[in-house]
This record gives structure tokens, C-alpha cells and sequence, in this order.
């Protein structure tokens, strides 16, 4: 079990185990040490917010043996039932998804505008935070969909982009 991640999510001591994570899954699941739990997270936002661990080897084996620990302890249906709450968020994350594109799909065609696909997000890179023009709603990189026209945030509410925001003439137009 030497291929343990360990490192910080929003400063707390975290461990990833690649041994119990779910093949093709858009989420992962983290042992958070402070609550001695497994929490699921989107991956692309996971990836977001992880940071390597800081701390000194001694620091990092404690960490390792208390996952170690841990999980001996857990019961086969536990993993189970983890198991299934990523099945059940991978459903949910993918409808979110889907629907978002159909908006942003449907916005374009009602303004005669060709649409040219989307990027899922997939927590690498530059994390952007933005929001919508439109709606006013939050829109993040690591969670949103990118129009694959002007590389804005799609927002999952209304489907608006950079391609239907007003001119901004302080920009020289778009």
C-alpha cells in the first residue's frame, strides 16, 4: 500500500487510496484523517483543491498507518454501500451534465449561433471562477462545462456562454 497519496484538502490531512476507487467514476473517494472518513469528491474539483503533503516523512507514515488502520476495521458492505453512493453521485454528475449541455445547446439555436461542442471539466490546469452574464449565478471551471466556441464557463442554469453575452465595448466588443 506504498502508492497511497497522501496530502491536504482545504488543509486537512488526506489520503487517497487508488486500490478502492471506481473504475471510470468522475468522483473519488478521499480518507479525510481528522474525521476518520471516507468523503467523495467530483474529481475535477478534487483535483482542484488537493495539495501535496507538506509535512516530514514521520508525519507521513503516521498518516499511512492510521488509513491502514482504518480500513482493516471497515466491512465489506461499508465499501459496498461507498461504492454505491459514487455510482449514484457518477448519475447524478452526468444528468447535471447533460442537462447543462442541452441548455447551452438550446440558448445557441434560439440566437442562430453554431454550436461547437463542450469540455467537461477535469480539475487540470487553470481553475477559473466566473459569473454568469446572464443569471448572475457562480460558475467554476473545475465543475462547469467549456463551450467549445469561445472557451467561456457554460452556466449550468440558463446554458448562456461568452458566445451569447452582450458587447463590451470597454473590451473592443466581445
Amino acid at each position: 500500500m506504498h502508492d497511497l497519496w497522501i496530502g491536504s484538502i482545504n488543509g486537512l490531512h488526506a489520503v487517497m487510496d487508488p486500490t478502492i476507487q471506481v473504475q471510470g467514476s468522475r468522483w473519488v473517494l478521499i480518507y479525510l484523517a481528522i474525521h476518520r472518513r471516507l468523503v467523495p469528491y467530483e474529481k475535477a474539483h478534487g483535483r482542484s483543491i488537493w495539495k501535496n503533503f507538506g509535512g516530514d516523512a514521520d508525519e507521513a507514515d503516521r498518516l499511512r498507518a492510521e488509513y491502514r488502520a482504518w480500513r482493516v476495521l471497515q466491512s465489506p458492505e461499508h465499501m459496498a454501500a461507498m461504492i454505491q453512493v459514487i455510482g449514484k453521485n457518477d448519475e447524478v454528475t452526468a444528468a447535471r451534465l447533460a442537462t447543462a449541455e442541452a441548455k447551452h445547446r438550446a440558448r445557441l439555436e434560439k440566437q442562430s449561433l453554431q454550436y461547437r461542442g463542450v469540455t467537461t471539466p477535469d480539475g487540470s490546469g487553470f481553475i477559473r471562477n466566473a459569473e454568469c452574464h446572464d443569471c448572475h449565478r457562480a460558475l467554476g471551471s473545475e465543475t462547469h462545462l467549456e463551450c467549445g466556441a469561445c472557451y467561456w464557463i457554460v452556466c449550468s442554469h440558463c446554458g448562456a456562454c461568452g458566445c451569447t453575452a452582450p458587447p463590451r465595448t470597454a473590451y473592443g466588443g466581445r
